[in-house]
């Protein structure tokens, strides 16, 4: 590896490297930038990389110029100007990220959580609503990919988490499955 990637990316920079063969130049999307440290380090080294979050107060000050802010699941809409070769998506597709991400700003968080610890019917209904959500999202990512592309997935897995995306969900969208763990994928889009 040439650089250090920034802290906590270490294997999905390794995947990154894996799945696109270490060709440099090309356009890059990260979901979930966060603060944008990925991108920021994708960039230094030579990729056109963009990232989307979707809290504002998450993106750091250096990064707002490459990390959009929006949900991921409109993609399409705002990067409507450009298709990515590499996709790439760390800690995005697991229910607590998920849950997280949906309902940190609901004013009934804590409610939302107890009555989904106790109630499992709740629980149930949450963990669908999630599901659909993260399927919408990896039919957009198969949209925005080129022919060749490639996502890269990589989750912190535990003994209680999981990805919530598996191999049918991919193939299901037209993705061929290179690698999957319940921590860890890269699908790729095929041409026709």
């Amino acid at each position: 590896m040439n650089a250090q990637s920034p802290e906590n990316y270490q294997r999905t920079y390794e995947l990154f490297q894996q799945a696109t063969d270490r060709k440099h130049g090309i356009p890059v999307l990260e979901l979930g930038a966060n603060y944008g440290k990925f991108v920021e380090f994708l960039r230094g080294q030579g990729y056109d990389a963009w990232g989307i979050e979707g809290k504002r107060d998450k993106i750091g000050p250096n990064a707002d110029r490459f990390v959009r802010v929006g949900d991921a699941e409109c993609i399409d809409k705002i990067f409507a100007d450009r298709d990515f070769d590499s996709i790439v998506a760390q800690s995005v597709f697991s229910s607590q990220a998920q849950f997280d991400y949906q309902l940190s700003n609901h004013r009934l968080y804590v409610d939302i959580l107890l009555l989904t610890a106790v109630d499992r019917k709740a629980r149930e209904e949450l963990n669908h609503s999630l599901k659909q959500s993260l399927d919408r999202i990896l039919a957009k990512c198969f949209e925005k990919l080129n022919v060749g592309g490639s996502m890269i997935i990589c989750e912190d897995a535990n003994l209680f988490e999981h990805m919530m995306v598996d191999r049918e969900d991919a193939e299901r969208v037209g993705f061929k499955v290179e690698l999957y763990s319940p921590a860890e994928a890269i699908f790729r889009k095929l041409g026709n």
